[in-house]
């Protein structure tokens, strides 16, 4: 009576850690197909040097300014004004087993992508983006598609 009692039990936790995995969602973000909105640009101190407009009273000595990123065929395109920050080809790195991953951009070990989720005030889930270009981080974030 106690092993099948116990067997019951083991059979439960199982079904439920079963059940709760599969409700986590853990592939990595679709970063090609999200719509990327540029927030900042921050120096290696943290200083915000550039802004989105939809930032200008947050950061009032920042530089209001317009970025961009693209991706098409496993290649990554930053634009700051309308200025080519860098082209390069990506690859996934690294990952932390939910929904943050590391990209490898060859060439240069100064620079870096990264994606991962963060949450509002709201508890709105938002993509982030950010790229490491040496001395400076880009920030962008997009609402999630899935």
């Amino acid at each position: 009576m106690k092993k099948a009692l116990a067997a019951m039990i083991l059979i439960t936790i199982t079904v439920f850690a079963a059940t709760f995995a599969a409700c986590i969602n853990t592939t990595p973000l679709p970063i090609e197909d999200m719509g990327w909105e540029f927030l900042t640009v921050q120096d290696d101190s943290g200083n915000v040097l550039y802004c989105a407009e939809s930032n200008a009273q947050a950061y009032p000595d920042a530089q209001v300014a317009t970025a961009e990123v693209a991706f098409e065929n496993d290649t990554v395109i930053l634009t700051l004004n309308g200025e080519k920050i860098f082209q390069s080809t990506y690859v996934q790195a690294d990952r932390d087993g939910k929904r943050t991953t590391l990209y490898s951009l060859p060439g240069d070990d100064d620079r870096y992508m990264t994606s991962s989720l963060a949450k509002t005030s709201t508890d709105r889930e938002l993509g982030v983006l950010l790229f490491g270009t040496g001395s400076r981080v880009y920030y962008f974030c997009a609402p999630l598609i899935d």
